[in-house]
């Protein structure tokens, strides 16, 4: 028994670390598709440049007969060079970050499941007449015990924040609808877009704040209902605000995303309350 709990001690371990490193990764992630953007462009304005003192215009034709054209241009490729060098060697780094995303990913989803197997097996034992007086197996008992407890508490405690965080969002969402209404057509292609963004952001910072809350739930022994609540609690694409020809087609998406969040602000209730009631259980355990 205490040979069969170590392997599944170890891969909780793992499965726990992975996804630290998972979390990490997607910063990253973030981070560096901002910089490769920014490079991006970067190294378009720097070929533009180039590009532009290659053309005839009397500026380049000046610069040709004072001697100072190519100097200019040779100066010029040498900047769109390093430029390019830059954004690419970013573009290489960036992929490097996928792949390690792609298999971190692979690895914690083959050993899902093993926090409640552990679980399982550790109570097993402890209701065992023999196993129970392995002093190992007390520790590791006690030890899970406080950690899902510890886990329960986050999630209660972040779970809250993503409901009152919930209500920030849909305050943006409904001046951003004000706006979409009384902007004069004139400017609305203009302005619309930014205010579209704006709650854009608002929106992922939302989703994110459940992925972690539905990342942290998988860990605990929580009943089939409470993770049939999770499937596509919360799904938005990052283009949902993009291509809106119109103000009528902005306020459907602008209600559609009022409305999803209703549904999963009811779900995560659903979902806190069944992990309230874990909490009670587990704390009523005595070693």
């Amino acid at each position: 028994m205490r040979e069969s709990l170590e392997i599944l001690k170890e891969k909780v371990e793992r499965r726990t670390a992975l996804k630290l490193i998972l979390r990490n990764l997607q910063a990253e992630k973030e981070t560096l598709s901002k910089e490769l953007f920014s490079l991006k462009i970067d190294a378009h304005n720097e070929q533009v440049d180039v590009d532009t003192l290659n053309t005839f215009s009397l500026k380049n034709v000046f610069y040709a007969m004072t001697g100072k054209k190519e100097d200019l241009l040779e100066k010029e490729r040498s900047e769109a060079r390093a430029a390019k060098e830059k954004y690419n060697a970013a573009t290489f780094h960036f992929d490097q970050v996928l792949q390690q995303i792609d298999l971190n990913r692979d690895t914690i989803l083959s050993l899902h499941g093993c926090e409640a197997v552990y679980w399982q097996h550790l109570q097993n034992a402890m209701n065992d007449a023999e196993n129970c007086k392995d002093v190992w197996i007390q520790d590791a008992f006690s030890t899970r015990l406080n950690q899902l407890i510890q886990v329960c508490e986050s999630v209660l405690q972040n779970g809250c924040e993503a409901i009152d965080y919930s209500d920030e969002v849909q305050k943006t969402l409904l001046n951003v609808r004000d706006w979409n209404r009384h902007l004069p057509d004139a400017s609305w292609h203009i302005t619309m877009p930014g205010y579209l963004g704006g709650a854009m952001m608002k929106i992922e910072n939302f989703r994110k704040q459940i992925q972690m809350l539905m990342e942290d739930l998988e860990v605990l022994p929580l009943p089939s209902r409470t993770f049939d609540n999770t499937k596509d609690i919360f799904v938005f694409p990052e283009n949902y605000f993009r291509e809106l020809t119109g103000r009528i087609g902005a306020s459907e998406r602008l209600n559609e995303a009022d409305n999803a969040i209703v549904n999963a602000v009811k779900r995560i209730k659903c979902i806190l309350q069944d992990v309230e009631s874990v909490l009670s259980e587990l704390k009523k355990i005595s070693i």
